[in-house]
């Protein structure tokens, strides 16, 4: 963002067994602001999933014709088990 933008950073890991130069580059934030961001848009994210599997819920005994609310709620609850499993794994 314009607050807080990526430097690129390129780290140096010493040299191979052949005498070469290993590097690796990264992108790298100086201060916590993109951290509260992802942690502001994933908790939205789970707000907005969370909501529409209460009204997948609510709407359950909707008659035959609109009855796609079983799938909805099916594929909410899937997004946010991979969400609840998928969120830890950025931060490790």
């Amino acid at each position: 963002t314009i607050v807080d933008p990526l430097e690129w950073e390129r780290v140096s890991q010493g040299r191979t067994e052949a005498n070469e130069i290993s590097s690796y580059g990264r992108c790298n934030s100086q201060s916590k602001v993109s951290s509260w961001m992802i942690g502001l848009l994933a908790a939205t994210n789970m707000c907005a999933v969370l909501y529409a599997n209460i009204l997948a819920y609510q709407t359950r005994a909707m008659p035959v014709a609109f009855h796609e609310s079983k799938y909805i709620g099916l594929s909410m609850a899937s997004i946010m088990q991979a969400s609840l499993v998928g969120l830890p794994l950025l931060f490790l």
